[in-house]
């Protein structure tokens, strides 16, 4: 489940949702399980994609779902147990993260089951919305990749517009 802390309040603009989601049919039914800030359901659903988005603890209650995708920004200080519970649960995923995953131990032995988007620009995310509008940090200091597994209609690698 999310926790507040300075690792994992940092949540995905609009913009990098449109990317994502122009790469995933409408007809699929998305699972976003890190509630965050509440609002990358709302961002899915206005987009017309069906979402399943609920402030709980997913590797208790991902059963309870008939979903096609899981589509995600993790919270990144927990990533290896993150990973672990998608490999275990073996369902198609699009997940966030920091370029440098791909060197870690636990995905470097999947790389050849895995896919990933490379961002033509620096991802800034955001840490609140004020007056409506995402308040987005200026100098993210890392490259974002979009890690993909069990999506075979995606090419290995591609750039995507930012």
């Amino acid at each position: 489940m999310w926790s507040k802390n300075i690792d994992n309040d940092y949540f995905t603009p609009k913009t990098i949702w449109e990317k994502i989601l122009s790469l995933v049919s409408k007809d699929k039914v998305i699972y976003e399980p890190y509630y965050g800030d509440g609002r990358s359901g709302e961002i899915i659903r206005s987009l017309g994609y069906e979402v399943i988005h609920n402030n709980e603890n997913c590797y208790e209650h991902y059963q309870n779902y008939d979903f096609d995708i899981i589509i995600t920004n993790p919270p990144f200080s927990k990533k290896k147990e993150v990973f672990e519970w998608l490999f275990k649960i073996d369902k198609p995923f699009m997940v966030l993260v920091p370029i440098t995953t791909l060197t870690t131990s636990y995905i470097r032995d999947k790389l050849g089951e895995l896919k990933f988007y490379i961002f033509r620009r620096r991802v800034n995310f955001y840490k609140e919305v004020v007056d409506g509008e995402e308040n987005l940090l200026k100098k993210t200091s890392f490259d974002t990749i979009l890690l993909c597994y069990k999506c075979d209609w995606m090419d290995s690698t591609m750039s995507l517009l930012n």
